[in-house]
């Protein structure tokens, strides 16, 4: 965040409009759902954070399948 210059500002937004990893587990359990796929992971740009740990935080409240996006991936909904 402190690379745009407005860190408290962009921190506010992405707080009171996104959700946590791990709150998506328990959104998709409570709406009993077969099927979790993670996108728009925020930060998306920070080489400390990859794959391995969203899916840790998501297996903290959701056990079903997981999927995390990546640019280009298809989901088929049939």
């Amino acid at each position: 965040m402190a690379k745009t210059g407005n860190g408290g500002r962009l921190r506010e937004h992405l707080l009171a409009s996104h959700s946590f990893a791990e709150e998506a587990g328990h959104i998709a359990r409570d709406a009993g759902v077969t099927r979790l796929v993670l996108n728009h992971l925020i930060p998306a740009d920070d080489a400390e954070i990859g794959e391995a740990d969203w899916v840790a935080a998501v297996r903290k409240t959701w056990a079903g399948d997981l999927t995390i996006a990546r640019d280009g991936l298809v989901v088929d909904l049939a």
